[in-house]
């Protein structure tokens, strides 16, 4: 059987991932992450790998790992990074520490401008407001 598809979700706090690999016919998969003992044999679907050790992926610190699978007939390489962003309280998270963005929306209303502001002192004032 060949690869279709490799989907990684990483579970900070329980320090697994969990992998849901789709195969072109039933069959079983071999995944592990390189560079590392962690592996697991199994037939194809959604799965747990334990990871009990890893570095958290940030913005500061963007530490990625690769995931092998394979089946007999076929392999693929997936990079994942150890994080996790979520919405509390109307705000984003990362790894549990929040992240404060600041944004500004563009109309096509401006004088002269395709889709943006056409000075910085406007594009400035737009994002301070």
């Amino acid at each position: 059987p060949y690869i279709e598809d490799v989907f990684i979700q990483p579970d900070l706090r329980r320090k697994r991932l969990t992998v849901t690999v789709s195969l072109s016919e039933p069959g079983t998969v071999r995944a592990e992450i390189a560079g590392t003992s962690y592996a697991v044999e199994q037939p194809a679907g959604k799965f747990l790998l334990e990871f009990p050790e890893f570095t958290l992926w940030t913005p500061e610190t963007p530490v990625t790992y690769t995931l092998g699978v394979s089946t007999a007939a076929d392999a693929v390489d997936v990079a994942f990074g150890m994080r996790e962003v979520t919405v509390r309280d109307q705000r984003f998270y990362l790894n549990n520490h929040p992240v404060y963005l600041r944004g500004a929306g563009y109309d096509v209303e401006y004088p002269g401008a395709l889709a943006a502001p056409d000075s910085a002192d406007l594009l400035r004032k737009e994002i301070l407001a």
